[in-house]
């Protein structure tokens, strides 16, 4: 189930700036080439986004998923009652016989 929803791989927007964290002494950040010898310095941000209804499709495959456990759960409760109820009866008939032998 799991490789089903993630047939679909979540693109990544990036954002890349090379000379963003360029600045004067004592100014804000601005756009200006680097001095002579040096390098650009270079920022990169990037995040994972879901296709659209894919985050919906999850939350419904993990709501059906609890669904099938309870009902899983109540089906052996109900399974656990019925053996119980068989062997109090099956000693209540043993006891019976018992007691009319005696």
């Amino acid at each position: 189930m799991r490789r089903h929803l993630d047939a679909q791989a979540a693109p990544n927007r990036s954002y890349h700036c090379m000379s963003c964290l360029s600045r004067p002494s004592g100014s804000t950040p601005k756009f200006r080439k680097p001095w002579p010898g040096k390098t650009w310095p270079k920022l990169s941000v990037s995040q994972q986004v879901p296709f659209p209804g894919k985050l919906g499709l999850r939350q419904e495959v993990a709501r059906r998923a609890l669904e099938r456990t309870d009902a899983e759960v109540a089906a052996k409760r109900l399974s656990v009652a019925a053996m119980i109820s068989e062997a109090y009866y099956d000693l209540y008939y043993l006891y019976q016989l018992t007691d009319h032998r005696a």
